[in-house]
């Protein structure tokens, strides 16, 4: 017998800034993996100003958040705006997401 209801699929949840907005991350496709590793490269260069590392770190953020089974689509420019995020926050977001990522694969093994 398969109980969906005995089923719990993983989430992250991230509650934001600027009202009551929670989203239940989901697991990343392959893809995204690949640019969250980007991420250690572009946050010491991001933290200097430099506005294209700016720029790819918070479209990284929101691409991941957008990955919800809230249905809310995140833009970059929410993430300043709508949101009230930083640098600082993007770097424990990502800390946070990454250690997720990591819970799910040690619950595979």
């Amino acid at each position: 017998m398969l109980d969906f209801t005995a089923y719990q699929k993983p989430t992250f949840t991230v509650k934001l800034r600027g009202g009551d907005t929670a989203l239940r991350l989901i697991p990343p496709s392959v893809e995204l993996v690949d640019e969250l590793q980007k991420v250690g490269e572009l946050l010491p260069d991001a933290g200097t100003g430099d506005q294209n590392a700016l720029g790819a770190v918070y479209a990284i953020a929101a691409a991941l958040m957008s990955c919800n089974r809230d249905g809310i689509t995140v833009q970059p420019a929410d993430m300043t705006g709508k949101y009230d995020l930083d640098l600082e926050d993007m770097a424990v977001f990502f800390a946070g997401y990454v250690e997720f990522i990591n819970g799910l694969s040690e619950r595979k093994n």
